[in-house]
């Protein structure tokens, strides 16, 4: 099964460091409406190597996971201190 979904780099948005983490989590509305409140997913993958094309597929596999075509834009990633996460930010 190939992937269709291609996530891409914004500019100056750094590979974050596999020493802290080596697994990358996505946020996304998953259900819910504006009035009763929204629910939310978490998906994630795991990054081996470190470098930028290892972030890239680690992003795209939460991606295809969450069903998400429209937020490609890879604008930044946080570290969760409690997760021992980094949180990928997507835009669209």
């Amino acid at each position: 099964m190939t992937n269709s979904i291609k996530a891409i780099w914004c500019d100056d948005v750094e590979v974050p460091s596999i020493e802290k983490s080596h697994r990358v989590a996505y946020k996304f509305i998953s259900g819910g409406n504006y009035q009763t409140g929204y629910e939310w997913t978490e998906v994630s993958s795991f990054v081996a190597t470190g470098d930028q094309a290892d972030f890239t597929r680690a992003v795209e596999s939460c991606l295809v996971q969450a069903d998400d075509h429209c937020h490609v834009f890879i604008e930044g990633f946080d570290y969760d201190e409690a997760n021992k996460t980094w949180e990928v930010c997507l835009g669209s």
